[in-house]
């Protein structure tokens, strides 16, 4: 009877090998080593799994449901083995292997519960709802049906507006070294005209003999081109 079960409850490729068995309990002997190895095998692969366990660590791609179940999956193994490993420790191990961003909350656990009565689906489902508040998106602030910015965006918009008016007045500054330039300019035209001015000045204190000395002309030997309106008295 017991043997029907067993070769019932196998896979189809280890039936044969257990309707061979003339006992139930070397039919289990047989299903336990191909399943898990001689002793020598065992105890290899159990320290293996061993340390599989002690340094197993979150993945950055991994949330704190998976990486719950992948380390119930390693201690199922290691049952299975034949090393048996006891909940505080297990969720020692889940608490010491999270992502640094729930640190906070780790500690928040050990320190209002007691860990040694903390089973490790407790733990994953505490975790589980922080990271599902850690992962959601930042509620707009509305009022009245306005939008109102946070304090990051005030901070942005205000040095965007300070960038702005900076590179403004830079620019008229330099409008205004240029127009200086150009008053300069003027102003040296202007110096000129009066230079020259002033040697068509000296120009008729040198006159001939026989020229006015006021205007410089010679009005005895020349027509004067003057208008009888404003011909100088002189001439």
């Amino acid at each position: 009877m017991a043997l029907d079960v067993l070769a019932s409850a196998v896979p189809a490729e280890m039936v044969a090998t257990v309707a061979n068995k003339e006992t139930a309990k070397a039919a289990w002997d047989a299903i336990k080593t191909m399943r898990v190895g001689d002793e020598r095998a065992r105890k290899s692969t159990a320290q293996h799994m061993r340390r599989q366990f002690d340094l197993a660590t979150s993945k950055e791609d991994e949330n704190i449901e998976d990486y719950s179940m992948r380390l119930s999956g390693m201690v199922a193994q290691l049952v299975t083995l034949g090393v048996t490993l006891d909940e505080p420790m297990v969720v020692g191990k889940f608490l010491r292997s999270v992502p640094a961003r729930f640190k906070q909350i780790v500690v928040a656990i050990k320190t209002l519960l007691d860990v040694s009565t903390l089973t490790l689906e407790d733990a994953t489902g505490r975790l589980k709802a922080a990271e599902e508040e850690l992962e959601a998106p930042p509620p707009s602030v509305h009022h009245n049906g306005k939008l109102y910015l946070t304090e990051e965006a005030w901070e942005a918009k205000w040095k965007q507006r300070e960038t702005e008016k900076s590179s403004a007045d830079g620019g008229n500054g330099g409008s205004g070294r240029r127009g200086g330039k150009r008053r300069g300019g003027r102003g040296g035209n202007a110096g000129a005209g009066s230079s020259s001015s002033s040697g068509s000045g000296n120009s008729v204190d040198k006159v001939g003999r026989n020229q006015c000395r006021k205007c410089g002309r010679s009005p005895r030997r020349s027509k004067p081109t003057w208008p009888r309106r404003r011909r100088p008295s002189c001439c």
